[in-house]
């Protein structure tokens, strides 16, 4: 009988993370963008420790959507379609979105 994993998203099967993953540091420094309150609370986050793995790449997030997005990724899954007219483009991320139809704007298409 073949053992099943549980889901992947799930807290409890998420909350432990990957012997190999552990040793790998996860972020590096980077420049401050907007307020330094806002700067600190995202270091503060970044420094907690990761509570959602994935169980295909072992990486981990701090929050339980990045890692929905993350599997998308995995898995292909476009979800996000463009609203612009005439363009049938899907995304895997609402971000990816996002940034496409910054970019369409941008060049004077829409």
């Amino acid at each position: 009988m073949i053992a099943q994993s549980p889901p992947i998203d799930t807290p409890s099967s998420s909350m432990t993370p990957p012997a190999s993953a552990r040793a790998v540091p996860r972020h590096t420094a980077r420049p401050l963008i907007g307020s330094p309150a806002r700067a600190e609370a995202t270091a503060a986050r970044r420094r907690a420790p990761d509570s959602y793995w994935c169980h295909q790449c072992n990486r981990g997030f701090t929050r339980r959507y990045n890692l929905k997005d993350h599997n998308r990724r995995h898995m292909n899954e476009q979800a996000y379609a463009c609203t612009i007219l005439c363009c049938e483009a899907r995304f895997n991320t609402q971000s990816d979105l996002g940034s496409h139809v910054r970019n369409f704007r941008g060049n004077g298409e829409s």
